[in-house]
């Protein structure tokens, strides 16, 4: 979610709950930012269009941290729309700056960037 935030230039969470009309909250939109939160998909493909990116890209990725994260949301059973965790920003692992660190992120989110939009 970092990247695709880099390569929509970085929008403040104020304009990206704009352009959800205002589907996601604050927190939603931060802690799904921050990788503290991981939602329900019906949130995460609000984020997605408000950056502009292709839900069908980041669906694989939203399945992989669904199965490996602590701060996904419970399933529930079949057809219930479960309410999202919500998760304060300390918890959960801490994040190594070094595995992903702003030089690496940037000239990828450049390059995406300068390329033309559909």
């Amino acid at each position: 979610m970092r990247g695709l935030h880099l390569s929509a230039a970085r929008p403040d969470a104020t304009l990206i709950r704009e352009r959800t009309d205002n589907t996601l909250s604050m927190e939603d939109i931060t802690g799904m930012l921050n990788g503290t939160r991981v939602p329900d998909w019906e949130l995460v493909d609000h984020l997605v269009g408000a950056l502009h990116g292709q839900a069908d890209t980041i669906r694989p990725l939203w399945n992989a941290a669904r199965t490996t994260s602590p701060n996904a949301a419970p399933p529930g059973p079949p057809g219930f729309e479960s309410p999202c965790r919500r998760v304060r920003s300390d918890d959960g692992p801490r994040r190594n700056p070094a595995a992903h660190p702003p030089d690496r992120e940037l000239p990828r989110a450049q390059t995406r960037l300068a390329q033309p939009q559909p």
